[in-house]
């Protein structure tokens, strides 16, 4: 997912909601339901399912790796948490030598 559009600035910050309710972001695990037939819903069968499903799998990261000030960073976050990016519990993964002049 390209989060350019989400920069100003140079930081970014996204909010502490499901990401997959922002412009750019989708639902990874396919939980949002159209509501399209409310009585279809009701079915035995999803009630069924519902009853011996699995328990709801583990809430999906997002992981981010970015460049700031010439070193690149990576921070990972769960879905409802929020993003401020640069940020502190970032992992500086490679550092980029500057020129000598």
């Amino acid at each position: 997912v390209q989060l350019q559009f989400w920069v100003k600035d140079s930081s970014l910050h996204l909010p502490s909601t499901s990401k997959s309710n922002l412009l750019g972001f989708y639902d990874v695990r396919g939980t949002q339901q159209k509501n399209d037939n409310a009585v279809s819903s009701l079915s035995w069968k999803s009630v069924w399912r519902r009853f011996w499903s699995e328990p709801d799998v583990a809430m999906p990261k997002l992981y981010v790796r970015y460049m700031f000030e010439g070193d690149e960073f990576e921070v990972s976050i769960l879905d409802d948490e929020e993003l401020i990016l640069p940020s502190p519990s970032a992992v500086r993964v490679k550092v980029i030598p500057q020129e000598r002049k």
